[in-house]
C-alpha cells in the first residue's frame, strides 16, 4: 500500500480539535488503510493502545451495531476502564442509522478526537476526500 503522508499530515493539522473529522471517498480508495496508518502514528506518538478506539463496519464482527443506541453500548463498553483522551474511529459508519446523533454525544461524553470514514452516496460531510 501507499503511504498518503499528504492526507496523514492533514489529519496532523486537525488532531485534538473539536470538530468530527470526516473521509470519505470511492469504494477501495485507501480511506480504511489511511485510519489505520494514522493509528499506528498515533500510537508510535504516545497514545495508548487503549485509548485508540477502532470500528469498522466492514466486519462481520460487527453486525448487531445496527443503530447509535448499539452503537453507543458498545462505545461505552470499550471506554470504560480509559483514562484521558479517546481517539474514536468509525469506518463506513453510514451503515449504522442515526450515526450522527451518537457521533455528535461523543463530542459532549467524552475528551475525544474523532475520525469517520463513508464512502461516496452516503450520508456525510467532506473533510478528506481520497482521490
Amino acid at each position: 500500500m501507499v503511504k498518503r503522508f499528504t492526507y496523514l499530515n492533514k489529519l496532523d493539522k486537525l488532531r485534538d480539535t473539536e470538530e468530527i473529522k470526516i473521509i470519505t471517498g470511492v469504494r477501495r480508495s485507501g480511506k480504511t488503510h489511511l485510519l489505520k496508518e494514522y493509528m499506528k502514528k498515533l500510537n508510535k506518538e504516545g497514545i495508548p493502545e487503549e485509548n485508540i478506539i477502532y470500528i469498522s463496519f466492514e466486519s462481520n464482527r460487527y453486525n448487531h451495531i445496527k443503530d447509535g443506541i448499539s452503537l453507543n453500548k458498545w462505545v461505552y463498553e470499550k471506554t470504560e476502564n480509559v483514562d484521558g483522551k479517546v481517539y474514536l474511529f468509525f469506518d463506513e459508519v453510514h451503515k449504522v442509522s442515526n450515526w450522527e446523533e451518537s457521533i455528535n454525544g461523543y463530542r459532549v461524553d467524552y475528551d475525544a478526537d474523532i475520525y469517520v470514514t463513508g464512502s461516496y452516496g452516503h450520508r456525510s460531510g467532506i473533510l478528506l476526500s481520497i482521490q
